[in-house]
């Protein structure tokens, strides 16, 4: 089968980063669309195509990220216009807005039962899954170095964050006598962490588990910090910043502050990690994600083309006559 998948930031390579052993050891193919060659953010191994015609010539069309953008919507519609499946998987913070309840779904997964829950009532007339997230996979075992910080920073962290206080409270760290490590985000500026050592290629579970602490921008990565049983601190200097993880993400993380110095002092003062039921409402299962989400993708495509098939007379005369049966369909002929 071809499954072709689109992400919500059109080149975010990022989101797919957990996803290939799975999807090369499930034996099919499997397409990146994007609407333009340029410079993926993150990398993934696969195959990229700004070819529309992929998506209209798909077995299945998978729609990722938290939130539908102009993008994924886009495609999703035209999918929908030549009855192409639609699926949804949730692999970013957030999830399908209300507002989008013209597009339709064949199936969906979800990183949590938290994902799930926040869904809007029309993609749940689908089959839902809850998979765990993917960033989760790569177990790691680690003993962490008294005094290290990971910091997490996020795109565009210059304009959304003017006071820097991710980059001062890093500062003030290294001052102390802590080892800062930092992972900056795929879309931001290379340039914004130079006097810092920085990490953007190694797993996230070998990270956080490898440092003490882990500090950052409330984002799609925070919670997962917590379900590591690492202590986790959300810095949220703005009021963008405060919206993003809402009172049932935060139980997914130890703390959350709005300066510098107020995570100084937190860090200072002793942060727990936040209970493991918490973070597994919010989080999902660790473990085999990546296989739960791209088995809910060949499942779905399978069930899609058989009830075209059992539905439809003139492809079952026409597959007759050719002696030929897609792989995707099971019945005999």
């Amino acid at each position: 089968m071809r499954l072709v998948v689109a992400t919500s930031e059109p080149l975010g390579a990022y989101h797919l980063t957990p996803l290939p052993v799975a999807l090369y050891s499930a034996d099919h193919h499997f397409i990146h669309l994007v609407p333009y060659t340029e410079p993926l953010q993150g990398s993934h191994g696969f195959e990229v195509t700004s070819d529309l015609e992929e998506a209209l010539s798909a077995d299945l069309l998978v729609i990722t990220g938290g939130d539908l953008s102009a993008w994924t919507k886009s495609l999703a519609l035209l999918a929908n216009s030549q009855e192409v499946p639609v699926f949804y998987s949730q692999l970013a913070l957030g999830t399908v807005s209300s507002r989008h309840s013209d597009v339709l779904f064949s199936g969906a997964t979800f990183m949590s039962e938290l994902g799930m829950e926040r869904s809007p009532a029309f993609l749940k007339n689908c089959v839902n899954t809850v998979t765990g997230n993917p960033q989760l996979d790569k177990g790691s075992r680690s003993v962490p170095a008294h005094k290290s910080v990971l910091l997490l920073s996020t795109s565009d962290s210059l304009d959304r964050d003017p006071e820097q206080h991710l980059l001062k409270l890093g500062r003030v760290l290294l001052d102390a006598g802590w080892t800062v490590t930092v992972r900056p985000h795929p879309r931001e500026r290379a340039d914004t962490w130079l006097e810092f050592k920085t990490d953007p290629n190694s797993s996230f579970v070998t990270q956080a588990v490898s440092h003490a602490v882990v500090v950052g921008y409330p984002g799609s990565l925070l919670p997962l910090s917590g379900a590591l049983k690492r202590p986790t601190l959300s810095l949220a200097p703005t009021e963008e910043f405060r919206e993003i993880l809402d009172t049932e993400w935060l139980k997914s993380v130890s703390a959350q502050v709005s300066s510098s110095s107020e995570a100084m002092d937190a860090l200072l003062g002793g942060l727990a990690p936040p209970s493991e039921l918490d973070c597994s409402h919010c989080c999902g299962p660790i473990g085999s994600s990546a296989s739960r989400v791209v088995t809910a993708w060949i499942e779905c495509a399978s069930n899609y083309a058989q009830s075209k098939y059992d539905s439809d007379p003139d492809l079952r005369r026409m597959l007759r006559n050719a002696a030929v049966l897609p792989s995707t369909i099971r019945s005999p002929i």
